[in-house]
């Protein structure tokens, strides 16, 4: 049996999350998708200039969270090139560089860079 003090905690806690996690993306200009404690990212990068502000983008997630004395585990967090075109630039959450994957699992789904998908095993 949960104690009711023990019962507010975890509703106060829940609460903050929801709270958090709404606020997350409040000043980020690429595409955010979040499920549960997952947070993906998206941006089209064509040169230079999309590439800084997909970094800036990293760096005001990295912020948000710190505000809210949280953090990103960085060492589960990774980058995925789509396109043929794409530049391929390299990026950092708190100054630690993202691994880059060509496959990735997503919520029982592989995922290639090519877009092609298919079931986990």
């Amino acid at each position: 049996m949960v104690s009711t003090p023990t019962k507010r905690w975890l509703a106060t806690a829940l609460l903050l999350f929801l709270i958090y996690i709404n606020d997350l993306e409040e000043e980020v200009v690429s595409k955010v998708f979040k499920f549960a404690d997952d947070t993906k990212l998206f941006r089209q990068v064509s040169d230079t200039v999309d590439a800084v502000g997909m970094q800036e983008d990293l760096d005001r997630l990295v912020e948000c969270a710190f505000k809210w004395q949280m953090q990103f585990n960085v060492s589960k967090c990774k980058l995925m090139h789509v396109g043929k075109k794409n530049p391929r630039h390299p990026y950092y959450m708190s100054s630690n560089g993202l691994k880059s994957v060509k496959v990735e699992k997503d919520l029982g789904i592989m995922i290639t860079s090519g877009f092609q998908m298919f079931a986990a095993v």
